[in-house]
């Protein structure tokens, strides 16, 4: 369990900070374009999160 516990606070510090850094934007490897990839994923995922996207499009296509 303590496991688990570690990689989940792996995968926090990655999404919150790790990818944000300035070295991950400069990173032209591998790792770089990962973080790339992760970053638009967060983002998007915030953004969906955030604004209600998924109920607003629900709600608009039922009225149609």
């Amino acid at each position: 369990m303590s496991w688990l516990l570690e990689q989940w606070h792996k995968l926090v510090r990655l999404f919150a900070k790790d990818i944000w850094t300035h070295a991950s934007l400069q990173d032209r490897t591998w790792r770089g374009k990962m973080h790339a990839v992760l970053r638009v994923l967060s983002i998007t995922g915030s953004g969906l999160l955030e604004n209600r996207a998924l109920s607003r499009a629900a709600a608009l296509s039922f009225s149609s």
